[in-house]
């Protein structure tokens, strides 16, 4: 076989090659244009395999986390805490003049260590001792009071069944749509329900926010920014933050149709998809987020971790919070996850 020949041959190999790689393309296009089955595992996989390669680098932390970790139950003792601990703790925090601060539970029921409750369970055995700890200031009271001078957001979660607990409360989220007279609720993430902080505490509150997310596969890779509670439309969480920040009066709803476009607080306006949730980038897992909580009340901290930051207080100690896998291949808290989002 002379030059020329194994020349006309090799090139013929690669045209073949590349002829069957655009077919295979073509063909990968058009199904998935078509929207086959397993499309949504495809864009996942892929979704997946470029965090993990290119995880964002997180060069700015604008959220500081107060973990109520380990060292901080020691400290202060099981959890739940009382109310008034959570009071101190929103003070300590407060004093560090923090852009908004997020509590990243649910305070659904009324604080069991409460005076008046204990006062409930004495009274068949110590009449006087009863008396005298209903005379003490609720525990609940005692965190209301503390809501009211500090620029906190509580959380909520979104249920798949109507609730009757404490009334629902959210900021107003005004919808502007490209097409005039185009009716119809936006097609966002809908819940029939959602489990909040008791009343006495969310109408002392600045902000509320939806802290629950879609976990696909069970992989974070969708976290919606506006969602509906039975037709009400909410903030998630993150955006709730942003808001209180940003002192905001409402949030803004763009849409076409029922297809949201974009999401805005303030000067910043947030693209979405059509149902109004977003792909976070994430980074790797950054300890410096964190700051314990027990320090924080000791006043360990340095102020420029609370200074003009968002800052959320969560539960990270084992068997506390419930982790999520991330599409970077490390499993984080919930807190760490809103705060990746913001930034």
């Amino acid at each position: 076989m002379n030059l020329r020949t194994a020349r006309a041959l090799a090139q013929t190999g690669a045209g073949r090659v590349r002829l069957t790689g655009g077919v295979v393309l073509l063909a990968f296009v058009v199904l998935t244009a078509l929207s086959a089955p397993w499309t949504p595992r495809m864009q996942a996989a892929w979704w997946d395999l470029h965090q993990a390669a290119w995880p964002r680098q997180a060069r700015q932390l604008p959220v500081t986390i107060v973990s109520i970790d380990q060292a901080s139950l020691l400290a202060l003792g099981q959890w739940p805490w009382p109310r008034t601990a959570l009071a101190r703790l929103l003070q300590a925090v407060q004093s560090g003049q923090p852009a908004a601060i997020g509590l990243d539970m649910l305070l659904a029921e009324v604080d069991a260590m409460s005076p008046d409750q204990i006062a409930n369970q004495a009274a068949q055995i110590d009449p006087a001792l009863s008396a005298l700890l209903k005379a003490l200031p609720a525990n609940d009271i005692v965190l209301a009071r503390t809501l009211q001078t500090v620029p906190t957001v509580l959380a909520f979660a979104g249920l798949p069944e109507a609730t009757a607990n404490s009334p629902l409360r959210a900021a107003p989220v005004t919808v502007t749509r490209k097409q005039q007279g185009t009716f119809g609720a936006p097609d966002v993430a809908d819940y029939a329900g959602a489990l909040n902080s008791i009343d006495v505490l969310n109408a002392h509150a600045a902000g509320w926010g939806l802290v629950s997310v879609d976990v696909s596969r069970g992989v974070v890779r969708h976290m919606p920014l506006v969602a509906s509670v039975n037709g009400t439309l909410v903030p998630s969480f993150a955006v709730e933050l942003l808001r209180v920040a940003d002192r905001s009066p409402v949030v803004r709803l763009n849409a076409s149709g029922t297809e949201v476009r974009s999401v805005s607080v303030g000067a910043l306006k947030m693209r979405t998809d059509p149902d109004g949730s977003v792909r976070p980038y994430f980074s790797a897992h950054v300890p410096e987020r964190f700051v314990s909580a027990i320090d924080v009340l000791q006043g360990k901290v340095d102020a420029s971790l609370l200074q003009n930051q968002i800052v959320i207080i969560g539960p990270t100690a084992i068997a506390l919070h419930d982790e999520q896998e991330t599409p970077v291949g490390q499993r984080m808290s919930g807190s760490e996850i809103h705060a990746q989002l913001i930034e």
